[in-house]
Order: structure tokens, then C-alpha cells, then sequence
């Protein structure tokens, strides 16, 4: 979407004006216009138009536009982002709050990184592993090599009506739901897995919280006994009085 969607987004979150920011990002019909083209294109049915002939150039040229402008696009906001660096502390200094939550998260992702380490999953996990990943790498090849098997021939120029009996998904065929079946199954045991081990990573920071609160209230409480004043010895008349 970038870098006009993002750069227009922004300007209208922060309420800078209209004009500036549509004058502004105009250059973006460099990127625009080679992919529109090649696009608007592959709906002509005429076979003969001269056109026909140009629009696998422009995709190829739009693709390499598209490339160079992201890649400038990184390199000029890193740029920016390090030359800037000392004004953008001054002005955006980071927030308690954020900067909490940052911490935590490298914590979270510390022991997540723990906890998917092949000698610490159980032998339930490293067998599922075994066979899904076979299953993924079964699916992805069949869908790549044999596409042709798994979807009807279809292009832009088709009718659904007409090609497809007027139903969208007869494009996939039965070996090609399978296919995709076993993809989806793969999936949902990654999806699985991702969140068994994030419930328990959660709940070893909850404990590690807990934990650290407690001893953190017994420092507390240590220290205000330390605080408490300790009286002055008796002196040698005192005790004859009390005596």
C-alpha cells in the first residue's frame, strides 16, 4: 500500500492539509501506472490489439519499479530515522507505559524461543512436528508443481458462468481440495502449536510476576523493620530510678 496509502493516512490522522498531501504523493502514478497498464490490459479480448504486446513488458517493468521504490523506501527512512535520531529523543521521548511493554515482550519472546527448542518439546509435540511438517512439504510441492492438476485453466478473459458452471469453486479440482486439505490441516496444527505454547509461556511470566511482587514485599517489609529507631541504651540513673 505504500508509499502513497500510508503517507495519505498519516496526514489525515495528524490533520495536515489536503492539497499538500495530494500534490505531495502525486509521483506515485511512477509506481501506479506500469501495473494499472499491464493490468487494464489482460481484460482485452481482442487477440489482435497492439496492446496485447506491451503488457508483459510492463508487469515486468512495474514488478522492477515496485522493487527499487521499496528498497529506496527503506533506505531513505533509515536514513532519515539515524540522522534525525537525537531530535526525534528530544521530541518523542518514549513512554513508562511502552517501554514496559517492550520489555516484556523481549522477555515473552526470550522464553518462547525457550520453550520451542526442540530438546524442551515433549515427545507429543516432536512427533506432530514430524508428520505436519511432511504434510506442509507434501501440500506446497503438489501445489506448486502440479497446479494444473489441482485448478480448471482459468484467465481474466473467462466467463464463470460459462467456464465454470457458475460456480466460482469448480476452479479447484477434487485432487486439488485434497491438496488443500492437507495444507489446511498442516496449518491448523502450527496454529495449535502457537498457542499451547504461548498460554504457557503467559503463565511462567504470570508466576515469575507473582514471584518477583512477593519478594519485592518482603524487601519492603525487611527494610521498614531495618528503619524502625532503635532506643538509646539506659543510662546508670534511669535504671536506679526504675529500680
Amino acid at each position: 500500500g505504500g508509499p502513497d496509502w500510508p503517507t495519505s493516512v498519516l496526514t489525515g490522522i495528524l490533520g495536515l492539509p489536503l492539497i499538500q498531501m495530494l500534490i505531495g504523493s502525486l509521483p506515485v502514478i511512477v509506481i501506479v501506472f506500469p501495473m494499472g497498464f499491464s493490468g487494464a490490459v489482460l481484460t482485452l479480448d481482442d487477440e489482435d490489439n497492439i496492446l496485447l504486446q506491451y503488457s508483459p513488458a510492463m508487469l515486468t517493468i512495474s514488478l522492477m519499479i515496485q522493487g527499487m521504490a521499496l528498497v529506496l523506501a527503506v533506505h531513505y527512512t533509515k536514513q532519515t530515522a539515524e540522522e534525525c535520531m537525537d531530535e526525534i529523543e528530544v521530541n518523542c521521548p518514549i513512554d513508562k507505559e511502552v517501554e514496559e511493554y517492550q520489555e516484556a515482550k523481549k522477555v515473552q519472546s526470550k522464553m518462547t524461543q525457550r520453550e520451542i527448542e526442540w530438546h524442551s518439546l515433549n515427545t507429543k509435540w516432536k512427533v506432530g512436528h514430524c508428520v505436519f511438517v511432511v504434510i506442509m512439504m507434501i501440500s506446497i510441492h503438489t501445489l506448486q508443481f502440479l497446479g494444473s492438476s489441482c485448478f480448471q485453466p482459468f484467465e481474466v478473459q473467462n466467463s464463470i458462468e460459462e467456464d465454470l458452471d457458475g460456480n466460482v469453486l469448480n476452479v479447484v479440482t477434487t485432487f486439488g481440495w485434497v491438496t488443500l486439505g492437507l495444507f489446511s490441516l498442516a496449518s491448523l496444527y502450527l496454529f495449535i502449536f502457537t498457542k499451547a505454547i504461548g498460554y504457557r509461556v503467559k503463565a511462567e511470566m504470570k508466576k515469575a510476576d507473582a514471584e518477583n511482587k512477593g519478594i519485592k514485599a518482603e524487601v519492603t517489609i525487611a527494610s521498614e523493620e531495618d528503619d524502625v529507631p532503635i532506643p538509646p541504651p539506659k543510662s546508670k540513673e534511669e535504671h536506679e530510678l526504675e529500680a
